[in-house]
């Protein structure tokens, strides 16, 4: 197992907007900063005063609604996240063409399909809006939903259309005048996944690392969900105590950062209690795994209102 896929998506999706200047443009910006490093609560406090301003452009509406269906989702709200992301295309559409910020909420809308166990749905949002980036000429923002193309192909376990995706992805990285550290990393983090399915351990371990290389914030969440799966790659290599290692860091950085009661850091304590299985600690493991187990079924009970929610304990 490696960690939940869904965490990761949006915030690589929020990273290809380009904002402008204005005050509106900026407490986006500060809201998702916030969101990235997982403190969800303060970006929902600034985000949600911003939707009842009746002089925001559709551009401005429309991030912000993006923007709020992250926090949502990341809060567990999966009926708010939906209509959030539904709202951001809705005023996007009314105001004038923007290709980028449409398909960056597409991908976010993407994710959530993802996430509520709809993986048809997922991919024809992300197609609609590699067309628009391409349309654009929007290199980045098309390598990034490639990459998110190939993230969902690898949970549907299907090695040769995530290739094709990864190498459609480094074709347009090299459009691209300057491409962002995060970029890359989810690059090597995903080609990580599919070199630890294709059996290549050593592989695996050497492409997180070099996700980890390009991590812009060492204690953020994303950091942290490289470490679980560097070290799960540790794991299947033998590798015991580096694995061990890995992982703590990771959960310490998840708990930091996304709570110790959220699906994604049960995931990943799932992921750490197999490696303790696997050091001969199995009395420990049977605990931990049994009480992650417990909590994560608890979640998904609680959004059961929400549609049937897959927790992807993938990557």
């Amino acid at each position: 197992m490696r960690a939940a896929q869904a965490i990761s998506c949006l915030l690589f999706v929020l990273g290809t907007s380009v904002w402008g200047q204005n005050t509106v443009d900026e407490e986006v910006h500060e809201a998702v900063a916030l969101e990235q490093k997982g403190q969800v609560q303060q970006a929902l406090v600034i985000l949600q005063p911003l939707v009842v301003l009746r002089q925001l452009s559709a551009v401005e509406a429309g991030r912000v609604w993006t923007a709020l269906g992250y926090g949502y989702q990341e809060e567990g709200d999966l009926a708010k996240a939906g209509k959030a992301y539904q709202q951001a295309l809705r005023v996007l559409k009314e105001g004038p063409s923007n290709k980028t910020d449409c398909a960056t909420a597409l991908d976010n809308l993407a994710d959530w399909y993802r996430t509520t166990g709809d993986q048809r749905a997922a991919i024809r949002m992300e197609k609609i809006a590699l067309r628009l980036h391409q349309e654009d000429q929007d290199h980045a923002g098309a390598a990034w939903t490639l990459i998110h193309l190939a993230n969902i192909e690898l949970a549907r376990k299907d090695k040769a259309a995530a290739q094709d995706y990864l190498d459609a992805a480094e074709k347009e990285t090299l459009l691209t005048p300057k491409i962002d550290d995060r970029y890359l990393a989810s690059l090597y983090s995903t080609k990580g996944w599919l070199a630890e399915l294709e059996g290549n351990t050593l592989t695996a371990i050497f492409d997180y690392n070099q996700s980890l290389s390009f991590q812009p914030c060492q204690t953020c969440m994303l950091a942290g969900w490289d470490y679980v799966l560097l070290g799960k790659a540790y794991s299947s290599d033998g590798q015991l105590t580096a694995a061990l290692e890995n992982m703590r860091r990771g959960l310490a950085i998840l708990g930091d950062t996304i709570g110790q009661h959220s699906s994604a850091y049960l995931a990943a304590e799932i992921a750490y209690a197999e490696a303790l299985d696997s050091s001969g600690e199995h009395a420990e493991s049977v605990k931990l795994k049994n009480a992650a187990k417990i909590e994560q079924s608890s979640f998904r009970d609680a959004q059961s209102e929400s549609g049937p929610v897959t927790f992807l304990v993938g990557h």
